[in-house]
């Protein structure tokens, strides 16, 4: 297991805090509270979209004031943005949203024979928002670091717990398929963000997530008979799958005599994650209405397409692999006006029964219903990858006389039924295990990774 050299530390708490491509949010213990209970690890799974939804994570996404200061994040800048969108407001204001994968996409760029002379990753990225105009990345990932650090911090005074400085040490989580100069600029924003480097940890999110599992093996050993995370013994080599919103980390590790993890491959992936499957449904959804449609209504009803997107969102959640039923989407009104509007027609029914999708799409009452092998299409592209990469890193594994016995599918991706499905279909010789909280495993597996460590 690699460790990054730290001096020794015994704070009072330790908080992680997972920045992630869709979503984030942060993890705590107290130090002595989970060397005595290892259950005693609490997070904030209350984050309210202000429709009724609740989540265990808020969307990385945030919004930025006419002077550049920080208006809100995650659901209620999403909620913000929205209603500015809708009053026009929105002028001077600048939106950010699942902008973590920047950093990957500039990181592979440099293995191109002409743009690997340019270091992008560093303190003068700049990132475009939603409507084109540029900030420092650095600003952007600090301010969002920021906010969750702030938002911990005021959830310990409303609880009425008094901390100084010294009393935290914070763990932030990245990809392990990242290379150095991605973390060191990770490193940076926390240090901009108020995070003092000598409190700071990088924790590898495939890792932390191994910790996690291996711990709520033991703990269910303890407790419970009959459950299926019984494999953590010392010797056993197992695969971990950690299914982000925007990247995939695989990674292998053995389980030593000491109950330490060896790591037995260095660990690999790439962009195939839950915002590529979003990226497939916006694709279809131009192809279907017409790029001219689709252009002029993200232009014209921005906060219509955060409705649609959020709505995909729950959506996709539950399209399995064995769907054999239509998929019922609503959409805003706004959508099929502009389609009329600009196509001149008084029937978008009858435009559809003559295209390329007429068999595979229907519409009725500003509804779309998907044909079940349209919407699992989806999912081909970044599922063949996973699927590909995993069988490629096992068939080497073979041949290096290695025994994976087991895969665990950690990430919110990983509560995808169709991957989980098609991940059973695939490796059928292997133990799939995938926790009920997989979402919040790299999170509470890098508190105790740190706790363990230190």
């Amino acid at each position: 297991m690699k460790k990054e050299v730290k001096p020794f530390i015994q704070n009072l708490f330790v908080v992680a805090i997972d920045f992630g491509t869709t979503y984030s949010g942060y993890a705590y213990s107290f130090r002595d509270e989970y060397k005595k209970d290892h259950t005693k690890i609490y997070s904030n799974e209350n984050w309210q979209s202000g429709d009724g939804l609740i989540t265990a994570k808020t969307p990385t996404a945030i919004l930025f004031d006419e002077d550049g200061n920080l208006d809100s994040f995650g659901y209620d800048a999403e909620r913000t943005y929205s209603e500015l969108l809708e009053s026009g407001d929105a002028e001077g204001y600048s939106y950010f949203s699942r902008f973590k994968m920047k950093l990957f996409q500039d990181e592979s760029a440099l293995h191109h024979p002409v743009l690997r002379r340019k270091n992008r990753i560093s303190r003068d990225l700049i990132l475009e928002d939603d409507t084109g105009k540029g900030m420092k990345a650095l600003k952007v990932f600090s301010e969002s670091i920021r906010y969750l650090k702030d938002h911990f911090l005021q959830s310990c005074k409303v609880a009425n717990f008094k901390l100084n400085e010294g009393d935290i040490h914070w763990v932030l989580t990245v990809p392990a398929i990242w290379k150095d100069n991605a973390k060191q600029f990770m490193r940076e924003a926390a240090k901009e963000a108020g995070l003092h480097e000598d409190l700071l940890t990088l924790a590898y999110e495939p890792e932390a997530a191994a910790i996690y599992c291996k711990e709520a093996t033991v703990q269910r050993k303890e407790g419970t008979e009959g459950c299926s995370l019984q494999s953590f013994e010392p010797g056993h080599q197992f695969l971990v799958l950690d299914c982000g919103g925007g990247t995939i980390d695989v990674t292998t590790y053995e389980v030593q005599n000491d109950s330490d993890l060896k790591e037995l491959s260095e660990p690999s992936g790439g962009p195939w994650g839950g915002t590529y499957v979003d990226l497939e449904y916006e694709n279809f959804l131009r192809d279907l209405f017409g790029k001219d449609v689709w252009e002029t209504y993200i232009k014209e009803f921005p906060e219509d397409i955060l409705e649609i997107k959020r709505k995909f969102e729950a959506k996709k959640r539950g399209i399995k692999e064995s769907q054999k039923t239509k998929t019922t989407i609503p959409y805003p009104a706004s959508l099929f006006r502009t389609y009329t509007d600009i196509h001149k027609s008084d029937s978008i029914q009858e435009d559809l029964k003559k295209s390329v999708h007429g068999k595979t799409v229907t519409v009725s009452n500003e509804k779309l219903r998907y044909e079940p092998k349209i919407i699992k299409q989806f999912f081909v592209y970044s599922i063949e990858s996973i699927i590909s990469h995993v069988r490629d890193l096992l068939a080497t594994t073979q041949r290096q006389r290695r025994h994976i016995g087991s895969i665990l599918m950690v990430g919110g991706f990983s509560d995808s039924p169709i991957l989980v499905e098609r991940v059973k279909k695939e490796f059928s010789n292997l133990e799939i295990i995938s926790p009920q909280d997989a979402v919040l495993a790299v999170l509470k597996g890098a508190v105790m990774l740190d706790i363990i460590q230190n």
